[in-house]
Formats: C-alpha cells, structure tokens, sequence
C-alpha cells in the first residue's frame, strides 16, 4: 500500500502523530476509527501476536486492518508532497485528484452496501 510506505518513510508509527498530517485533519477522530478496526482485527493471529509481543503495529502492518473509508481518511489527511507523490504513482497529475476518486470510490462502495 502506498500510504503506508510512504508515511512509513518519516516513522513506523507516523500514522499516530498528527505532525505527518495537515493542521485541519481531525486525527484524533481517524485515530478512534482506526482503534475501532484494530479491536475488531484482535482476533486475527497476526494482529494479536504482535500487539501482545511487540507492542503498537508498525503503519505496514496497521494498514492491514483498515477499511476503504479509513485508508481514504487517512489519505485525505495527509500531507500534500506525499499525497502528490503516491498520485504520480497512479499517472494522475497531483494528490487532489487522487482524493477525488477516493472520494468517489468510498461514496459508490458505501451507496452499494
């Protein structure tokens, strides 16, 4: 996952601290969604052994656990020059545009639930 390797440049646990994300984004908020999912992964063997060994799991292996909505949050949140980066990747001319089709990839997903 993209997200994940690049936020995973600055720190294993950068999803955690606000100072990777932009002023405006309601980390704190993401933060709970993501507890939310990570409870519900506890019973999964590799969530719950490394959290009991190891302590917090690293963002490539907390990416494992999220949803479409929370891997689209996070995104949203994140800094433009990454979020610009992991665009490119996907041939689109800049970050916002990525965020667009998230966006609308979460709406159509949800509307289709």
């Amino acid at each position: 996952m993209n997200i994940a390797y690049e936020l995973g440049k600055y720190d294993p646990l950068a999803y955690q601290k606000s100072q990777y994300f932009e002023p405006h984004f309601e980390h704190q908020k993401w933060l709970d969604k993501y507890q939310n999912l990570l409870n519900r992964a506890t019973e999964n063997s590799f969530v719950k052994h490394h959290l009991e060994h190891y302590g917090d799991l690293p963002i490539w292996a907390a990416s494992e656990v999220w949803d479409f909505g929370a891997m689209s949050m996070l995104y949203k949140g994140m800094l433009p020059d990454d979020k610009d980066r992991i665009a490119k990747i996907y041939h689109l001319k800049d970050g916002k545009h990525l965020q667009t089709h998230l966006h609308a990839f979460n709406f159509i997903r949800n509307s289709s639930s």
